[in-house]
C-alpha cells in the first residue's frame, strides 16, 4: 500500500468514527447521556485510523515497526493531552503531591491517555457530549 493511500485510509477510517460519534451522541438520540458503545467505538475507529494514517504519514517502508511506531505516536500524544488536562492552565487542576501517591489518580490519566479523542470531545462539547469534571 502507498504511502498516501494510507493517510487517506486513515482519514477515512476516522471519518467512521466520528460518524459512530454523531450516531450515539445526545443532540441525535434526545436522550440525556450518550450510548457508550458508540463512543468507544468511536475511540476505537480513531485510534486505528490515527495509527494507519501515521503509518503513511512517517512513510516507514515495513508494516510492523510503522505499525508500532504508529501505536506508540497514539500514546504519545495520549499522555500529552492527560498532562495538558492534568495541569488545566496555570494550576495543577486542584491536585496535590498526595494525590499521585493513590493508586486512582494514575489509573484516572492513564484512561484519559487511552481515551484522549473521547476526552477532547467531551471539552469541547461537540454533538452534545458534555465535560462533567
Amino acid at each position: 500500500m502507498k504511502f498516501a493511500e494510507r493517510v487517506i485510509l486513515g482519514l477515512f477510517i476516522i471519518l467512521v468514527g466520528v460518524a459512530s460519534l454523531w450516531y450515539g451522541s445526545p443532540a441525535r438520540t434526545g436522550a440525556s447521556e450518550p450510548i457508550p458503545a458508540f463512543a468507544y467505538t468511536f475511540v476505537f475507529l480513531f485510534a486505528i485510523g490515527f495509527i494507519i494514517g501515521a503509518m503513511g504519514l512517517m512513510g516507514a517502508e515495513h508494516d510492523y515497526p510503522a505499525l508500532l511506531s504508529g501505536l506508540v505516536l497514539y500514546f504519545v500524544v495520549g499522555a500529552l493531552v492527560a498532562v495538558f488536562m492534568a495541569v488545566g492552565g496555570s494550576t495543577l487542576d486542584g491536585y496535590t503531591l498526595e494525590d499521585a501517591g493513590e493508586p486512582t489518580f494514575w489509573i484516572r490519566w492513564i484512561r484519559v491517555a487511552a481515551i484522549w479523542p473521547l476526552e477532547l470531545v467531551r471539552r469541547a462539547g461537540v454533538f452534545g457530549y458534555y465535560y462533567s469534571g
